[in-house]
């Protein structure tokens, strides 16, 4: 009844624990003994732990059409000889409702550390960090290693944007601009890049500039952490990763900046981390002409000559996942090409994803005009 509050919630917050077990008595306390079942474990709050019970939780709360945050779930531990299988059930149990379809934003630990519990003060120990409340000192627990270890490797990698080509193509447009801030469906490419870069889980790009780089100072994009390179001279493709050797993470995805390519990012990933890839190729086979022969899951041969030998089944769709050893390894001073070089070195090594989402770049007017109509139309 309160006018602009419905509607207004931006997700719903569940907080989980454990599961209420219903008896037709009204028990005094939680362990009387009908409610002890000897297969539970049981947690130093004496409730039992029920991970299960979180999926459940799920599917009730999905009914009301919001995004979900696990806003606590926990577990008082103070031995922490069941909190780490706790960790991995219950984060476990998220990530398949995840995969089923649930939309959950994130998953908050209770507690960082152990702390002051407002009816049971120290007594109960729920952190990842056991701390000495004389000496204040914190030491890590085996389940916050853990919980850690899960979190960095289902982390979404940092996305690297190649943005400092000379884009001579296109005339007029980039002759004092950078092709990146080129306008296309009312806003720079570089906009739309970077909000599906957002869309996919990635809150971390690395922007290598060249051409009128001074241009993208002041530039943002909500929710991204951006760090811009600016290249000292034209470097080319791999000159420019070289360059920006500093600033890559160990593991990254890379992109070009004149390219809009709308893929699932998680999807890719996870092809890249199950075979220990150091360099995964997205391709199409739905192009007007082919690049490249991959066999069994890998690359072949890469070329971009105008008629491809007729063993050349695919086309590379512009995003890849590179492990930052593949940049070290093969990295050089001055301008040299990313593809012409590392796509040659590493036959037989890149590994290739299949994906058939279409992809746009605006390399030649008739494409940017293409692109254009693109995000006006899907605006409507």
């Amino acid at each position: 009844s309160i006018e602009g509050l419905k509607g207004s919630s931006d997700f719903i917050g569940v907080n989980y624990y454990t599961h209420l077990l219903a008896t037709p008595f009204m028990p005094t306390k939680v362990e009387i003994d009908p409610l002890i079942r000897p297969w539970e474990e049981r947690t130093d709050f004496r409730y039992p732990m029920y991970a299960e019970g979180l999926k459940r939780a799920f599917e009730m709360v999905a009914s009301l059409h919001l995004p979900m945050i696990v806003t606590e779930n926990g577990v008082a531990d103070d031995d922490d000889d069941m909190r780490p299988e706790h960790v991995r059930r219950h984060l476990q149990i998220t990530s398949e409702a995840i995969a089923d379809g649930h939309d959950i934003l994130g998953f908050y630990h209770w507690s960082l550390m152990d702390n002051f519990e407002w009816a049971e003060g120290y007594e109960q120990c729920f952190g990842l960090y056991h701390v000495d409340f004389e000496t204040q000192k914190r030491t890590l627990r085996e389940s916050g290693a853990l919980y850690a270890s899960i979190a960095k490797s289902h982390r979404m990698p940092q996305v690297v944007i190649l943005a400092g080509g000379l884009g001579t193509r296109l005339g007029e447009k980039t002759q004092h601009q950078p092709k990146s801030l080129i306008e296309v469906g009312g806003k720079p490419i570089l906009s739309h890049i970077l909000d599906w870069v957002k869309s996919q889980g990635c809150n971390r790009a690395l922007v290598l500039t060249g051409h009128h780089g001074e241009q993208f100072e002041g530039f943002a994009h909500p929710g991204i952490e951006l760090t811009f390179v600016q290249e000292p001279e034209q470097l080319g493709t791999g000159g420019a990763l070289w360059n920006a050797r500093e600033s890559l993470e160990d593991e990254f995805v890379l992109l070009w900046g004149d390219d809009y390519h709308p893929i699932d990012y998680s999807s890719l990933v996870k092809h890249h981390r199950e075979r220990s890839s150091p360099l995964t190729m997205t391709v199409t086979t739905e192009h007007e002409c082919m690049n490249l022969h991959h066999e069994n899951g890998r690359l072949v041969q890469y070329s971009k000559q105008q008629d491809p030998p007729s063993t050349f089944n695919g086309y590379e769709a512009g995003t890849s996942i590179v492990s930052k050893s593949v940049v070290l390894k093969h990295g050089k001073d001055g301008p040299w090409s990313w593809e012409n070089t590392i796509y040659s070195a590493m036959a037989n090594e890149i590994h290739v994803h299949l994906d058939s989402t279409k992809f746009w770049d605006m390399g030649t007017p008739e494409r940017l005009e293409k692109l254009n109509r693109f995000f006006n139309e899907s605006s409507l």
